[in-house]
């Protein structure tokens, strides 16, 4: 399990308050499950716990290979999955 504390300290140290990004992270988890339906992720007492789930690049899409530095998308990328949360 990650716990809200870690996510906080590892995602979230521009959020003073904990609360505020633990709302900030279930709201933009909502988003991610909108794109990424295989992902196995649980919120559970005191955090979240993320199981093995099916690669979200099986598809051909660039899974977000655009938006993370690449000057280019990989042949036959249907969109950039990032672009879209």
């Amino acid at each position: 399990m990650l716990s809200w504390g870690n996510l906080h300290e590892q995602f979230g140290t521009e959020y003073a308050d904990q609360k505020d990004f633990k709302r900030r992270f279930l709201a933009t988890l909502k988003k991610v499950r909108g794109v990424y339906k295989e992902a196995r992720i649980d919120q559970v007492r005191g955090g979240v716990r993320i199981y093995d789930s099916a690669d979200p690049t099986q598809d051909g899409r660039c899974g977000g290979a655009a938006g993370a530095g690449f000057q280019e998308r990989p042949e036959g990328c249907s969109g950039c999955v990032a672009a879209r949360v």
